[in-house]
């Protein structure tokens, strides 16, 4: 889920049953972990313009008795989450081993044999600001190793302008993820007017990005609270690109 805390190892089925005011209460609950765990049901229902059955029905999809229950819950990560230790190395990859076990239990297969298709038939682009282009850069050369064509565009300035050439022959995936990065948002915004599919490929919960595109990816993946720059591993995506691409092989290529 795209916030600080995640409150429960929500499985897949579970989020996909979430409509989109509880997906958004969701995301403003992650976001607001201490803020959430301070006030009562009757305020966040204010604050996220919904009715109090909204919370409660979320809160029991989300496995907890009530929305009590769920403010404990939330009060507890908090704690758990303040105290931050020196990491061991056995610590370490168990977290990045995690991220990339949550995000495996993420995928849709169904979402994943529609990305296949379109990819068999349309020009495919990729876009990302600071570590998730590199991320994309990487992904766009094992297209490239299968015949894909595959454009990585880093320069933001052409990418927007290569956006707005697009139409109903290509495919863009878009990658943030916070969901929220201003220029990975105006490209989506671009293609998807010249209609073009647009695959977000964001952490998982409701966000700007992901309303946008016609497709969504999520990936789990945690903010380091140790450090104040963007240390969010990107393993998690190589590997989601990774199952895509080895279905591809598996249909088009055997």
């Amino acid at each position: 889920m795209g916030g600080d805390i995640v409150i429960k190892d929500i499985d897949s089925k579970v989020l996909q049953s979430l409509n989109k005011s509880e997906f958004e209460v969701l995301t403003y609950i992650s976001n607001n972990v201490d803020k959430v765990s301070k006030i009562n049901i009757a305020d966040l229902a204010k604050d996220t313009y919904v009715s109090t059955t909204t919370i409660i029905r979320l809160c029991k999809k989300l496995g907890y008795s009530g929305f009590t229950e769920l403010k404990y819950e939330l009060k507890k990560a908090s704690r758990e989450k303040s105290k931050i230790e020196e990491l061991n190395y056995d610590e370490i990859i168990k977290k990045r081993l995690f991220d990339i076990e949550k995000t495996s239990r993420l995928i849709n297969f169904d979402t994943i044999d529609n990305i296949i298709e379109l990819i068999s038939k349309k020009k495919i682009h990729f876009f990302g600001k600071g570590l998730s282009n590199i991320a994309c850069e990487y992904i766009t050369n094992q297209f490239l190793l299968v015949n894909l064509l595959a454009i990585n565009h880093s320069n933001t300035h052409i990418a927007y302008l290569y956006a707005d050439k697009m139409n109903d022959e290509d495919i863009v995936f878009v990658l943030s993820l916070s969901g929220e990065t201003e220029q990975p948002i105006r490209l989506a915004r671009i293609a998807k007017s010249r209609g073009a599919a647009v695959v977000s490929v964001t952490s998982m919960g409701m966000n700007t990005l992901a309303k946008i595109a016609d497709i969504n990816l999520y990936v789990h993946t945690e903010k380091d609270e140790r450090v104040e720059f963007d240390n969010m591993s990107r393993a998690p995506v190589l590997m989601l690109f990774q199952v895509i691409l080895d279905m591809y092989i598996n249909k088009y290529m055997f």
